[in-house]
């Protein structure tokens, strides 16, 4: 486990992306003019603040992978390993930046933001077929969730900015995971609490799950941890007991041509012991039939006679001195 803190002050450490500092976006500015004004904290947005402008101006994805290249030269058995990120509030809205970042993205195996959403006209999807688990409360005022206008949620805590809602999020995730297949993230509300698959993705895919519970803005809720570490586990178990299947699947498969090898060998063996005995029996039937009209018999007086030897046979064996194959 990697933990990563943002940058900036004490008290005003954060992540840059997901349109804080970007405003106005494609839909507008990510704020209400009643928001508060954090820009001047960071020393990094002199000169690039707007009414909007609420995070580090710095490049939080370099930040990133600066760590982890560091950690993982540290640390050489690291190299290989499947990569998660996680992250609460701001942590947890910056996960939707590493997943569309095209320096990040392939990194990522999956993320799993707890209480974070992009701002409003910045859902952007993944860039990946990552696998996916959000995490939301429901009564959340920070990083509202849910919302009666459907793709964008208001936060009322600071009167305030502008997010994706949680349903239009996840579709647009569920959307670039499985494309070109439109298979919709499930349907989420305020009154119904739990976690909720998506229909699996035709010819394979990642995996979405949504969870909502009876929570607030917090990251300390045990629900919270226990709902991301079952959904890994799940996936982990899932991928050892597929790949296993495939492991038996493919001895069977060589079992199988090694057997039908063994069986060709040997009836291509018995073929040719067949053919040698046949060869064998044609030869010594040639053989038996020539001797049987060239017996020549000669006499105690010498007179050569040529008989046939069934007839040799009725001699008497007085008379007969040799014989020889002529």
């Amino acid at each position: 486990v990697i933990l990563l803190q943002g940058t900036g002050p004490s008290n005003y450490r954060s992540w840059n992306g997901f349109g804080s500092t970007q405003s106005p976006g494609p839909e507008g500015e990510i704020c209400a003019s009643t928001s508060p004004e954090f820009c001047d904290k960071y020393a990094s947005c002199s000169g690039k603040c707007t009414k909007c402008t609420w995070t580090t101006c710095i490049d939080s994805v370099e930040m990133t992978l600066a760590a982890i290249d560091k950690i993982r030269n540290a640390i050489p058995q690291l190299q290989n390993d499947v990569m998660w990120a996680s992250g609460c509030s701001n942590g947890g809205m910056f996960n939707f930046e590493l997943a569309q970042d095209t320096r990040s993205a392939p990194i990522f195996v999956g993320f799993a933001p707890i209480v974070g959403l992009p701002h409003a006209g910045f859902n952007r999807g993944t860039n990946h077929f990552h696998h996916f688990i959000g995490v939301w409360g429901a009564r959340d005022t920070t990083c509202p969730p849910f919302s009666d206008t459907g793709d964008r949620t208001f936060d009322t805590t600071y009167k305030g900015w502008y997010y994706s809602s949680a349903q239009n999020t996840t579709n647009k995730w569920r959307h670039d995971g499985c494309y070109p297949s439109n298979i919709p993230a499930p349907t989420l509300n305020s009154q119904l609490f739990g976690c909720f698959d998506a229909d699996p993705c035709p010819h394979g895919g990642p995996a979405l799950r949504s969870c909502i519970f009876d929570t607030g803005h917090v990251c300390d809720d045990s629900r919270q941890h226990a709902a991301i570490l079952n959904f890994i586990s799940d996936l982990h178990t899932f991928h050892r007991g597929h790949s296993a299947s495939l492991a038996s699947k493919n001895k069977k498969k060589h079992m199988s041509l090694i057997f039908s090898f063994l069986s060709a060998l040997l009836f291509l063996a018995l073929l040719a012991l067949l053919v040698r005995i046949w060869q064998q029996r044609r030869r010594r039937i040639a053989l038996d039939s020539g001797n049987s009209s060239h017996i020549e018999l000669r006499s105690s007086a010498h007179q050569p006679t040529d008989l046939n030897t069934e007839n040799a046979q009725g001699l008497d064996p007085a008379v007969l001195v040799e014989y020889e194959l002529v």
